[in-house]
């Protein structure tokens, strides 16, 4: 990493407006350089080693700083992980809880109601949570395996497997 801000200034500022968010072009510009030809010239800078490792030691900063910035709030507002839970599950047995309908003025009117989708979303959260959801997305287009021979198809699997460094399941 390149802890060290760089010896030209301009060089400096670039790393800097892009780190913070800028585009290469614009950072480029802001930077003082010219903005005709900014596009290739910013691109060319980003080819630099030193200007790339520069601008990634400013993110790997500014990500440590965050990470701090928000462990430090969460210690201070007293969260945790159990008191999230915790929460979640009285949420669960409040919006199963059947509450009475009232009228206008307040009084009951004899009927109950629940709110069992904000008990469902609870639910969510907390099976999430315990991993117990797997999310599932499809991968190619519709129909690009249904012509594929079995070795075919195992050949992709084999390769997907090694893709995401794990093992499928057959």
């Amino acid at each position: 990493m390149h802890d060290i801000a760089l010896e030209n200034a301009k060089h400096e500022h670039f790393c800097q407006l892009n780190a913070n968010g800028e585009s290469a072009t614009q950072a480029y510009v802001l930077a003082g350089y010219s903005a005709k030809g900014a596009g290739p010239s910013a691109a060319r800078l980003l080819k630099n080693a030193q200007i790339c490792e520069r601008i990634a030691s400013l993110r790997a900063i500014k990500e440590a700083q965050h990470a701090e910035s928000v462990r430090a709030t969460i210690e201070k507002a007293g969260l945790s992980k159990a008191w999230v839970l915790e929460q979640l599950m009285e949420n669960v047995a409040m919006a199963k809880a059947a509450e009475p309908v009232r009228d206008s003025e307040g009084n009951p009117t004899g009927e109950y109601k629940q709110n069992l989708g904000a008990a469902n979303k609870a639910l969510e959260l907390l099976g999430s949570e315990i991993g117990m959801f797997i999310k599932k997305a499809e991968v190619g287009k519709p129909g690009e395996f249904a012509d594929l021979t079995e070795s075919e198809l195992d050949r992709q699997l084999a390769e997907t497997e090694k893709a995401i460094g794990g093992r499928a399941v057959h």
